[in-house]
């Protein structure tokens, strides 16, 4: 591990940012800079977590979504679904003392913290601690897989010469730390900064903005400075935390894409675009340029590093694939939603407009947008109410975001009356998957 920056909990005002010594040389920049982990996380199986998702899938860890295809029915809630394969009829069903009848795995956490462990929670983030007068202060990037904690950045107003940089963590019962500080000259700043999370908060990647991307909990030598100017786009960081990839190039120099990893050598494609990765960070989806096979493009391409072997034939119909490296949600018309997986795809009728907004490591739960609101999605329930599925206080609204990678754990922004979009983290009712 490179320890050239330290964590620490800390109690501060960033009025002394000026006095902050450099960490990193400056170049200028073209103040480029795109970031992102899509849909609030990466994607698909590492260590231990991929046995608990196999035997989901053989019907010992009640895979509901695999074995419910010979049901029928209504789904709970009126909205059209498909059959309950535990009871042969449609609807929720089942005491609050039955077993769960949808089960995912925290794909890439060791062990992570599931929010079913306190169900019906509710929590509005505080303003990171800096004396910028700000409310709400909007800095959160990423929230972690298990949705037990965010990442983000703050940066203060220029003082003529320079601004700092201040990355944040927060987790549930600890409150904040500060990850990271650092004072980059106006000529120096040439990328938007990040944060982004793994699957259980303890592997942050850092974008500073100066050209300098590193990984704080894993032992991945940091990406310094170059002689030239080059762009670290589309950073992702796989749910284990052991991989990252960007997007590279310059004005003048062909883009390509790196894979960073403790899992082999420094990988790369030239000219394509990586969108997600799995959780053990061994699968990346993205578009392809066609350098290195004949397609027509832009095609999708799944690329297995470090092998550096690509498919350009998976027939997936979008580059973002679930934390299971196989699944793949998206629109398929304007009120059906697919899932798309090697073998076959599934159709989800919303009965109106409706939109993807983010899922679980094998896609067994669905956040849903439609024009009457947020709905979660489950194959055994059908459509229902996201906030019947939560305890809110009276006033709140929510704009949800983000859903963990269990499915247990919904995150975003919320608004009253009085206070417009804090961040929020809310976890289901003990009954959501019964």
């Amino acid at each position: 591990m490179i320890n050239w920056r330290s964590r620490g909990q800390y109690t501060f005002a960033f009025g002394l940012l000026a006095a902050l010594p450099r960490q990193c040389a400056s170049l200028p920049g073209d103040g480029g800079g795109g970031s992102g982990n899509v849909a609030g996380h990466s994607v698909a199986g590492s260590g231990g977590d991929t046995s608990a998702g196999e035997a989901g899938r053989s019907g010992a860890a009640g895979d509901t979504n695999t074995a419910g295809d010979a049901g029928s029915g209504p789904a709970a809630g009126g909205a059209a679904g498909e059959g309950n394969p535990a009871g042969g009829e449609g609807g929720e069903g089942g005491a609050p003392d039955l077993p769960d009848r949808v089960t995912e795995p925290l794909l890439g956490c060791n062990p992570g913290t599931s929010g079913k462990a306190t169900p019906g929670t509710f929590e509005i983030l505080p303003s990171p601690p800096t004396d910028i007068a700000d409310d709400p202060v909007r800095w959160v990037t990423d929230w972690s897989g298990d949705g037990a904690s965010a990442v983000g950045y703050y940066t203060t107003a220029s003082d003529g010469d320079g601004h700092g940089v201040i990355t944040f963590q927060w987790k549930t019962g600890r409150g904040f730390s500060v990850e990271n500080k650092i004072r980059i000259e106006e000529a120096g700043f040439q990328e938007k900064p990040t944060a982004l999370s793994s699957c259980d908060g303890s592997v942050i990647a850092i974008r500073e903005g100066d050209g300098t991307v590193y990984v704080e909990g894993a032992s991945i030598p940091p990406v310094e400075q170059q002689p030239t100017v080059l762009n670290h786009d589309k950073l992702l960081l796989s749910e284990d935390g052991s991989s990252f990839t960007f997007l590279t190039g310059g004005d003048i120099i062909r883009s390509w894409t790196e894979w960073h990893s403790t899992k082999g050598p420094v990988s790369s494609v030239l000219l394509d675009s990586v969108d997600s990765l799995s959780a053990d960070g061994l699968t990346a989806f993205g578009i392809s340029g066609c350098y290195y096979v004949t397609c027509n493009p832009p095609a999708i391409f799944r690329w297995r590093p470090p092998s550096s072997f690509q498919d350009t034939t998976t027939g997936a119909p979008t580059t973002i694939v679930a934390a299971d490296g196989e699944s793949i949600v998206y629109g398929f018309n304007t009120s059906f939603i697919g899932i798309w997986r090697e073998e076959a795809t599934q159709s989800i009728s919303c009965g109106k407009p409706c939109e993807p907004v983010a899922w679980s490591s094998r896609a067994q739960v669905l956040l849903v947008n439609t024009e009457d609101g947020y709905l979660l999605w489950t194959k055994v329930h059908g459509l229902r109410p996201l906030e019947s599925l939560l305890t809110l206080p009276p006033g709140w609204q929510l704009i949800p975001t983000n859903l963990s990678l269990d499915g247990w754990t919904v995150t975003g922004t919320a608004t009253t009356d009085n206070v417009s979009y804090p961040y929020f983290r809310a976890t289901l009712n003990a009954n959501a998957f019964k």
